[in-house]
């Protein structure tokens, strides 16, 4: 059975409500997730990555690709686990995991089926929303190609169409800087902390340096209260103007 928070327990469910189930999560992509499939029937416990991991084996714990060794082992201990597989930048994937999530809190708590449905349905519109604005405002831009410092982009940039050119520290000086000069625009950094070899590619060419918020993490200030779909927007927002896409008004 997952952990059922009584009337008032457990601080992370949102005010004013009491939570039927607890989520534990290191990956603040699957816990905003979880709160729009939840609403006020779960609670998030967000574990900052490479933290050590709660002792809540009674919790359903969610995992992803970032998820380290020790997160892994507490999950397996858990009552209930749920993998996300997927990629936290394909509304897609993200659809499918929300649907899974909530299957799995229809089986932990079935009083709350119809919440679950609900949340997973609000999950569905907004990422439907996001790939549609994606898909639109990136096959309009006239360069097809973008150049990152990891592949955390592929996912919006898939669905306009656009190539994405990976520099990491293994790429050769001079392969990275024909990169970014063929690309023509600005190169993305998604590493969280400054990308030394992209960014040195970026100034040997001249090419302006687009920072995107890393969506692993538990970000800081206003971006750490907004929805996930939210954020997704900021980042194609981000992208669309390193670009040098039109923006809509």
């Amino acid at each position: 059975m997952v952990a059922l928070l009584l009337g008032g327990c457990g601080s992370a469910a949102p005010t004013g409500h009491s939570a039927a189930v607890e989520v534990v999560t290191d990956d603040w992509a699957l816990g905003r997730v979880a709160g729009t499939v939840g609403g006020g029937h779960l609670a998030v416990v967000q574990v900052a990555p490479g933290a050590p991991p709660p002792h809540d084996p009674g919790a359903l714990w969610l995992i992803s690709s970032a998820s380290s060794a020790a997160y892994r082992t507490a999950a397996s201990e858990a009552a209930a686990s749920l993998d996300f597989g997927g990629n936290e930048l394909v509304p897609a994937d993200l659809t499918d995991f929300a649907a899974r999530l909530a299957a799995t809190l229809s089986r932990l708590v079935p009083t709350e089926a119809g919440a679950w449905r609900d949340g997973r349905l609000a999950v569905q519109t907004q990422m439907q929303a996001v790939a549609d604005d994606a898909a639109g405002s990136l096959q309009a831009c006239s360069r097809r190609s973008l150049v990152a410092g990891g592949p955390q982009l592929d996912g919006l940039a898939h669905l306009g169409d656009l190539t994405t050119v990976v520099v990491t520290a293994a790429t050769p000086p001079g392969q990275a800087q024909a990169a970014v000069r063929a690309a023509g625009s600005a190169v993305f950094d998604v590493s969280g902390a400054p990308d030394t070899a992209l960014r040195s590619a970026a100034a040997a060419v001249g090419a302006k340096v687009v920072t995107v918020p890393a969506l692993i993490a538990s970000p800081p200030g206003a971006r750490a209260s907004t929805t996930y779909a939210g954020a997704l927007e900021s980042d194609l927002t981000s992208l669309l103007g390193g670009l040098g896409c039109p923006l809509e008004q």
